[in-house]
């Protein structure tokens, strides 16, 4: 007679178990959307706190460097990300707050304008490296001019991108959202390969680039300083002793000329602006003029002897 009492209690017992796990399984998806929120609102203050600290310290920089100009304009891209794209997500979608028409039309017109200039920022950066390590003459001739159409033409090429984004906003009942009607699988297909597929085989190709260029150098060198010391090796013990400082000296020796080729640059250029100005003093500056010439044809002269003397070689350095 008892039995059936007992099972009761059992089952009262299950049920009171599941009525638990059942609780605990509608109470998980709450507590992860909470550490979902409140994880996006750090990564939101994470990058406008850290982009606004580069910008800060790169406009405090009076002679900016080449790489520091790309850096400032990825800085700006990134500030820019934070601040229109995941701003409205956190506040509307975490917070639960609705959107307005005016907002949705404003946000969701230029929600991937950010995106697509970070992208094409961090490719233009790449791109640059791989100018300057594989063209270090031609790119040190490039000035400010060429930095800036660069960086013009990735925010243009991102404004137009962005022009389907602007013309395909659809708001109803306080929803938003972007509505291409049929096309929508294809314009997910296209982000994907424009955001991530294309720059990543563009940045690993410039990287593999540029290894393969270091390499190839590195590889240059060890045969270069091969060569010089199987000639260096047939020359006598005084010689010998020379040959062990050959490589800084030679490497010394062009970098003085560069200098010196600069020198005499701007001081051709002070002395047609003083032939300029002071037209009564040609004749001593002619007499000032012979007098250097003379003074330059003995270094010349020095020059060459250590030339001779020391066996320095400018073909192997190339």
């Amino acid at each position: 007679m008892n039995a059936p009492y007992s099972n009761v209690s059992v089952n009262s017992s299950f049920d009171t178990d599941m009525r638990n796990e059942s609780r605990k399984m509608i109470n998980f998806p709450s507590t992860a959307n909470e550490v979902t929120k409140w994880l996006a609102v750090g990564i939101l203050v994470g990058i406008l706190v850290f982009n606004s600290t580069i910008l800060i310290l790169l406009l405090r920089k009076k002679h900016k460097s080449r790489m520091a100009f790309f850096v400032q304009n990825l800085a700006i891209a990134d500030f820019c990300v934070g601040l229109i794209y995941l701003l409205p997500e956190i506040i509307i979608f975490r917070f639960h707050i609705g959107w307005t028409r005016y907002a949705c039309y404003i946000l969701y017109g230029v929600k991937m304008f950010p995106i697509y200039v970070s992208t094409f920022a961090i490719i233009t950066l790449t791109l640059d490296r791989v100018y300057v390590i594989r063209r270090p003459i031609s790119s040190s001739g490039r000035g400010v001019k060429y930095r800036v159409s660069l960086i013009v033409t990735t925010w243009v090429l991102a404004i137009l991108l962005s022009i389907p984004y602007m013309a395909c906003v659809r708001f109803n009942n306080g929803t938003c959202g972007h509505d291409f009607g049929k096309s929508n699988k294809v314009m997910l297909m296209f982000d994907i390969s424009l955001i991530l597929i294309l720059p990543v085989l563009i940045i690993g190709a410039c990287y593999i680039c540029i290894v393969v260029t270091i390499c190839r150098r590195e590889r240059n060198i060890l045969l270069n300083e091969n060569i010089r010391r199987s000639l260096n090796s047939t020359h006598k013990k005084d010689g010998q002793k020379k040959s062990t400082r050959k490589p800084l000296i030679a490497q010394a020796k062009i970098r003085t000329i560069k200098l010196l080729l600069i020198i005499d640059d701007d001081d051709d250029d002070d002395d047609d602006d003083d032939d300029d100005d002071d037209d009564d003093d040609d004749d001593d500056d002619d007499d000032d003029d012979d007098d250097d010439d003379q003074d330059q044809d003995q270094d010349h002269d020095k020059y060459a002897k250590e030339d001779n003397d020391g066996d320095w070689s400018f073909s192997l350095l190339n």
